[in-house]
């Protein structure tokens, strides 16, 4: 016959009945019933981790208490549950390991399961570096740069980093790279660089000229000569102005800009600037008696005219007195014009004069008078009312 029988122990006798008669029992068997070896099922035999916390499931018995061994070694327990799978998480120490697992039920115990290989392995260290370091010289030799490199691994926790040029190092001008390594206790290494910039901040630009009034000496003006600055810094530098001396400056205002350059310098370029001024040669006023007037009164415009040049000068003379009317329009009454001679840094006087009459309408006049040269013109203007 088929019987079900518990796990546990169990003494099995027989009795036999003929004709309603039962015999004496027959002689006792002794026997234990032991639950079926269970299973792993994860992970798998021959496999890697680089977690030390792995977790390691299968099959068994249902409500059989399961014990996980590690080369003989109980390492944890677990529950199988109704459907017949249990699990659970264990901590392994990094290198070999051999698992298997037995399972308990009714105090018996089965034999063990399937064996399953499995090797925690350790991982290269993860590099924490800073980012890439910018810094002004302190001096023509560089400057110091100090930073904090570390390294982490599962393992270990911290390993050590070495790096070179190392931290508190006097960095040269311009850039430069440190190359890192951290080392774990398995050997693995991980490398990494950062970069390490000084900029040069001592370039400077020498005095520049104080600013120049010269006289004209020709309508372009006049050619101006000047000490131009030098650049300074420890590696050679390019210092130029534009305009450059010896140019012809015009008449009038220029504003001279000197600008000193070295590529590795921060910032690249210095500037400083100074004024040129070229004046005309030609100094005129102009002066009206009397300011007001009427029919008959003759009007004296009174010029004054210097000649500022180092040489002698023919110079003609224009006097145009014109009607301005309400709208503001010019309409030339009577001009004049002579041609005088003056000589270097003389002052002449000259007159022109203008006689009011009747037929003249009222109002405002303007007296102009223009000096000309070879260097140009200079123009002075006086007004008088006619009442």
């Amino acid at each position: 016959m088929s019987v079900a029988l518990s796990y546990g122990t169990h003494s099995l006798s027989a009795t036999q009945t003929t004709n309603s008669e039962t015999g004496a029992a027959s002689n006792t068997v002794s026997g234990i019933v032991r639950p079926a070896a269970p299973a792993i099922s994860s992970p798998a035999d021959g496999s890697t981790t680089t977690s030390p916390s792995t977790a390691v499931a299968g099959t068994g018995v249902a409500s059989a208490i399961l014990t996980l061994y590690d080369s003989g070694t109980p390492i944890g327990t677990a529950t199988v549950t109704p459907s017949g799978t249990w699990s659970m998480n264990v901590t392994l120490a990094y290198g070999a390991h051999s698992l298997a697992a037995a399972q308990t039920l009714n105090g018996e115990t089965s034999v063990l399961s399937n064996t399953v290989g499995l090797r925690v392995i350790d991982t290269p260290p993860t590099l924490h570096l800073p980012p890439n370091i910018t810094l002004n010289a302190a001096s023509s030799a560089g400057a110091v740069a100090t930073w904090v490199a570390t390294a982490t691994d599962n393992k270990d926790g911290t390993d050590p980093v070495i790096c070179t040029p190392t931290s508190g190092a006097t960095f040269p001008i311009g850039t430069t790279t440190v190359n890192c390594t951290a080392t774990n206790s398995s050997g693995m290494t991980t490398s990494g660089s950062f970069t390490v910039k000084v900029n040069d901040t001592d370039l400077a630009l020498g005095p520049v000229p104080a600013s120049v009034s010269v006289i004209a000496t020709s309508a372009a003006g006049a050619v101006v000569t000047y000490t131009a600055p030098s650049a300074v810094d420890e590696e050679v530098a390019a210092a130029s102005c534009a305009p450059a001396s010896g140019s012809t400056f015009p008449i009038g205002t220029t504003t001279v800009l000197c600008t000193a350059t070295s590529a590795d310098d921060s910032p690249p370029t210095m500037t400083k600037t100074f004024i040129i001024t070229v004046q005309h040669d030609l100094q005129l006023t102009l002066s009206i008696t009397p300011s007001t007037v009427i029919n008959g009164t003759t009007v004296t415009a009174s010029a004054s005219l210097t000649n500022a040049a180092s040489v002698s000068r023919k110079v003609t003379l224009v006097a145009t007195f014109s009607y301005v009317s309400p709208s503001g329009q010019t309409f030339t009454v009577t001009t004049s014009s002579e041609t005088i001679t003056t000589r270097a840094g003389q002052t002449i006087a000259r007159s022109f004069t203008f006689v009011v009459t009747k037929d003249l309408p009222r109002g405002m006049y303007s007296a102009t008078v223009t000096a000309t040269d070879v260097t140009g013109s200079v123009t002075s203007t006086a007004t008088f009312v006619v009442k």
